[in-house]
């Protein structure tokens, strides 16, 4: 894979939540441009999607998150 013409770090926000796991982005961006913007997962109508794994597995990475 070539990333090399990556520009943002803020991806397409429709294509993310598509994703139903927009978390999965952040490492690759992180790990790419040194930073990512991604929004929260949207509800589930299976419940809720909880991202505290996510942001304490970044955190022990040495990433700084801050949730808006």
């Amino acid at each position: 894979m070539d990333a090399s013409n990556i520009t943002s770090v803020e991806p397409c926000r429709e294509a993310v939540r598509k994703l139903r796991a927009s978390f999965f982005v952040i490492g690759a961006l992180v790990g790419c441009k040194g930073e990512a913007i991604v929004p929260l997962p949207d509800g589930w109508n299976i419940g809720a999607r909880p991202i505290d794994l996510h942001v304490r597995g970044l955190e022990a990475c040495g990433a700084q998150v801050e949730i808006r």
